[in-house]
Formats: structure tokens, sequence, C-alpha cells
């Protein structure tokens, strides 16, 4: 009976929701079983320098100054992949065809670059693939002087630096840390220095500096097919990053302002206006405290990315290129109003000889008849998009004005007067292009018919400046 009692509950119960079991103990109530736990994603992969590498690393943890570059990848990043032609554009302003064609090889063969310093000495540990680039070629470029090492026979000197050759190695830096990573054998734990340059995901370059009472920071850079960045973040005395925001603002500012300027003044396209614009407004800048961050950011897709910052290498290599041309002028502008100085100094120091003509008798009659005298160019012809390397012999015909010139010269230079010899021209003619179109540079000189005294116009004529 009482059984039956409790099934009839156990029944009641059923009804209710609640299942009691007759003739045992109640079961415990079923609960869903949770849904199982996502699989903790793997942390971002990061590469750093090859154990090749490491083994020549010779610094400590107090490294001031670290950078790692995996140099392959970027080069065949789809931005640089662009931007190659540009920057052999760039180059070629200022490189002889030798050391253009060294920095092709170097390029092609480069891996991976690992550099450190400390204090004034510092180390590049460069890895390169020795069937695409021979670096014995580039050091003879280089004026590289050979200076063997124990355990690094293939060793130079290169001004006040050592390069050490080593099977798919190049060691650069001061003669003190390429004498220690040759001798060194086996890589080193990873520092502190190192940790903060190993490589995230599409980023290609990263460094770290720290200068003690000064700060420190680290940085990189990143590209990827919708992304180009560099960027640098720091902790600086207040006082300094306060200043460093200001400057930095100042700066972006007038580059903005600058690109509208330019556009108007017709030195720049507006296309190039409005690249120089979107690149001024790339750059942020925030601080809080003594903590900056600088960043150069474009997210746009590639082709973007290759047409801005391709933009302003087009614009660096026109700007190299005059500077370049400016610099060679410069030589023509000196020359000319260096000759207008010792001319006047002769006239006036030997006014006899200049009167009667070198070699002549000086008599005073001939102070009344005063005359300037000429000066054969010099080299015979002008020089072609190269420069000449004068001789003693010929300057000796100019030795009255005790001028010449021991270094090469890429003009031709040369002093021709009226058949009077009253009036005369001081000339230099270029041609930096090698074209065979001629630049001239001239400076007026007359003698005056009362005093006789020599009189230099004040400003040179330039005719076609830049040929």
């Amino acid at each position: 009976m009482r059984s039956l009692r409790l099934c009839s509950l156990g029944f009641s119960a059923l009804v209710l929701g609640s299942f009691v079991g007759c003739g045992g103990a109640p079961p415990a109530p079923v609960v869903a079983a949770a849904p199982p736990a996502p699989p903790t994603p793997p942390p971002p992969a990061r590469r750093g320098p090859s154990t090749t590498v490491l083994a020549h690393w010779v610094f400590d943890a107090d490294v001031s100054f670290a950078l790692y570059a995996d140099v392959e990848g970027l080069l065949r990043s789809p931005l640089l992949q662009g931007l190659t032609p540009t920057v052999f554009a760039l180059a070629q302003a200022s490189l002889e065809p030798k050391q253009m064609q060294c920095m092709r090889d170097v390029l092609g063969g480069a891996r991976e670059v690992l550099v450190g310093a400390k204090e004034r000495d510092e180390l590049f540990i460069i890895r390169f693939d020795e069937a695409v680039a021979n670096p014995t070629a580039c050091l003879a470029v280089s004026n590289a002087e050979l200076a063997p090492l124990p355990g690094a026979p293939d060793s130079y000197k290169v001004k006040r630096n050592r390069v050490a050759h080593l099977p798919g190695l190049l060691l650069v830096g001061s003669e003190a840390l390429v004498t220690k990573a040759v001798q060194q054998a086996a890589p080193k734990p990873i520092s502190e220095g190192l940790t903060a340059v190993t490589l995230g995901d599409d980023q290609y370059l990263a460094f770290h500096v720290g200068v003690p009472g000064l700060g420190s920071g680290t940085g990189g850079l990143i590209a990827s097919a919708s992304r180009f960045r560099i960027d640098l973040d720091a902790e600086l005395p207040e006082p300094i990053a306060r200043n460093f925001e200001e400057q930095m603002n100042e700066q972006k500012a007038t580059a903005m302002r600058g690109a509208g300027e330019a556009a108007g003044a017709g030195e720049v396209t507006k296309d190039q206006a409005a690249i120089l614009s979107t690149l001024a407004r790339a750059v942020t800048l925030s601080r809080t405290g003594g903590h900056v961050t600088l960043a150069f950011d474009l997210e746009e897709p590639v082709v973007d990315q290759a047409r801005d910052v391709g933009g302003v290498g087009a614009l660096a290599v026109f700007s190299v290129r005059k500077y370049i041309a400016n610099a060679k002028e410069a030589e023509a502008r000196n020359v000319v109003g260096q000759l207008a100085k010792d001319y006047q100094t002769a006239w006036e120091r030997e006014s006899l000889t200049l009167v009667a003509g070198p070699g002549k008798k000086k008599t005073p009659k001939a102070v009344t008849m005063a005359k300037l005298v000429a000066f054969p160019a010099v080299p015979k012809t002008v020089p072609r998009g190269m420069k000449y390397q004068s001789s003693v012999d010929d300057w000796k015909p100019w030795d009255l004005l005790k001028f010449s010139m021991d270094s090469p010269q890429y003009y031709q230079y040369e002093i021709v007067v009226a058949k009077d010899g009253k009036s005369g021209d001081i000339l230099a003619r270029g041609d930096l292009n090698g074209d065979g179109k001629t630049s001239l540079f001239k400076l007026h000189l007359a003698v005056d018919p009362k005093d006789h005294s020599l009189h230099v116009s004040p400003k040179i004529e330039e005719t076609d400046p830049d040929e």
C-alpha cells in the first residue's frame, strides 16, 4: 500500500514535470552540457634573425640601438616591386654606372640585415646569396683596401670601417666589433634588444633604440596589400616630447601649405600637390606626457600606395637631379667669380705687364695704352657629361693670374677680349647632360677710358645653365 502511494505521488510529480522513480531515490536533474570552449588561437607568428646571423651578434642586453630587416621579403612585397624602378632612378642621379650595378647586385642578393650599435661603435651583419651577388666587385668600386683579419682572410678597410667577407655574410663596422664578430662562433642568447626587433605579420623592419638620459623607443615598417606604415613609439622627457610635438606639427602645416604654393607657382603639377597633401595628412603624432607616437600611415590599396609613395619618389628624383645640377653649376659660378678677383688683383699689381702683354717689355708708355689680355680655353673642348682632369701644363698660359685648378672640372674656362683690348668676358661653358647643347656663364670686364681702372660686371650672365 505504501509503495502504491509513492507511485501515485510519482505520477503526480511527473505530471508537474518532476519525475520521481518508483521504489528508488530521485535521479539528478538533467542539465544541458555547456558548448566546448573555442581553441585558444596561437600567438601571431614572429620572425627574427637567422642563426647564421645571430652567430656573429656581439652585443649584450645594453645595446643602444638594434635593427632587423627582412630585406628579401620587403623587396618582394607588392609596394616595393612597384617602387623599385623609382628607387633605381633616384640612385642613378648620383651614382656611377659601376656603383649602380653594385646596388642592383646587393639588392638582388641581400636576404636579411641585423644592425647593432653601442656608443660610437656599430656593426652591420648582412646575409646574402653568394650565387646572386659577389661582394668583392662592390668593395672594389668602394675603393676598399685589402686588409685580412684572423679568421677572415677576405677582409678590407674602407675609410675608418672594417669589412669582413665570410661565406654568405658581410660584417661591416668598427675595427673592434668586426674583429670580435669574426672570432665569435656561437649565437648569443636573445637579449631584450633583439626581442624588440622580431617581426610580425606584414612587418619587414623593426628597430629599438635606448639613450640613457634621453629616452627609448621602438618602431618599424609594415607593407601589405592594404597598408603601408612606418611608426615610432617613444618615451622621452616631457619637455623634449613637447618640443618634438610642436616642431612636427609646424613642419606638417608647412608641408601642406607649401604643396599648394608650389602648385600655384607651377613648380609641381596639381596632381603632385594633391599627393604631397595626402602624404602630409598621413603623418600623425599623439603625445601623452613624455609618451610620443609618430606614424606615417597609408591605409589604401597597394596601387594607391605606389601612386602616392612613387609620386614623392618621382619628385625626389627631380629634386636630387636639380640639386646635383646646382652643385655642378656652383663650380662655374665660383670659378668665374674667382677669376674676376684674380684678374682685378693682377691688373692692379702688374699693370705694366698686363698693358704690354705676357712676355713683353714693361715700359712707362705702355701704362697709357692699357689693354686686357686673353687667356686660352682649358680644356680645349667643352667636357661632355663628365669631368675633365687638367694638368699643370694646361694652366701655364694663365700664370699671370696665378690661377689653376687641380681638381676635376665640369666646365671649360676661357677669357676672351675685344681687338682693342678695352673689354672682355670671363667664360665658363658646360654640357652636364652630354647632349651636345652647352651652357654659358659670362662675366663682363671693361677698362675705364678715363683712369684705366678695371670694372667687373656685378652679375654673371647665365644662358641655359642646366645644360
